[in-house]
């Protein structure tokens, strides 16, 4: 059972509604769609307001092609509504961070959940994926964990390898800068799930790079072999001179799964 998402998408474009609207974080709706389904639509629509002057949209929407719903199992849950914590006091929050940790790097699921309950962190992705990279968990327990197939983990999945800064890096090298935050899982169904997420997120900053220097009409970026070993803030992109990076890389690849395969 689906849950329409892509049809309404689809309604809402037609009505008028803009895909290029930024949110107080300057994402646009592209960047937060987790069903490729409905990111193919949001995609159609943008190529055709750039090629035509003024027809309208018509987008054929095949029955059979479904919703993605690899790495979810929970397909009946239209809306996900935040669940409240239950302890509202700040006064032990770094003990209950503390336990939370503990009961994570037993079962992360359990732990996710305590440290909602307490008002460690809020019942959103973001908070939860921020709080998987900057505490100090068990790397091997947050690797299983995004990799598993449920519906929570595929949505803390996306928003956590979002958080990684891919741009102008290769295959192996945006790997290396995944896989160092976290630990490779020992089920090869978890690893293909993970990889199949950094060459979704992959692609969306490396589309963004080019329609942000399509927008501010700036200069080509440099090549990816200048910037392979450039700061981004705190962390440095690891350099790999002999490796295909970036927009270079890009322009041979079709789609996110291809760069996937």
């Amino acid at each position: 059972v689906h849950v329409g998402r892509r049809e309404v998408v689809v309604l809402l474009l037609q009505a008028g509604a803009r895909p290029n609207h930024r949110n107080g974080k300057g994402q646009v709706p592209a960047e937060l769609c987790a069903d490729n389904g409905t990111y193919e639509a949001i995609r159609s629509f943008e190529l055709h307001q750039q090629k035509t002057n003024g027809r309208p949209w018509d987008v054929r929407i095949d029955p059979a092609q479904g919703e993605d719903v690899v790495g979810s199992r929970l397909q009946y849950e239209p809306f996900f509504v935040p669940r409240q914590p239950v302890i509202r006091t700040q006064q032990f929050k770094k003990e209950f961070q503390r336990i939370g940790m503990l009961i994570f790097n037993r079962q992360p699921g359990f732990g996710l959940a305590f440290l909602v309950a307490s008002g460690v962190a809020r019942d959103y992705p973001v908070d939860m994926s921020t709080f998987l990279r900057r505490s100090k968990v068990d790397i091997k327990q947050v690797g299983n964990f995004l990799g598993e197939a449920f519906s929570l983990s595929h949505t803390i999945r996306l928003e956590f390898l979002n958080s990684v800064v891919m741009q102008n890096t290769g295959v192996v090298s945006a790997l290396i800068q995944v896989f160092h935050m976290l630990q490779l899982p020992d089920d090869l169904q978890k690893i293909n799930r993970l990889v199949h997420g950094v060459a979704r997120i992959w692609w969306r900053q490396h589309e963004r790079m080019v329609k942000d220097s399509k927008d501010s009409s700036a200069m080509p970026p440099a090549r990816a072999s200048t910037l392979g070993g450039a700061e981004t803030g705190s962390k440095r992109q690891l350099h790999l001179s002999e490796e295909l990076k970036g927009l270079e890389l890009k322009q041979y690849l079709t789609s996110s799964d291809v760069l996937h395969q």
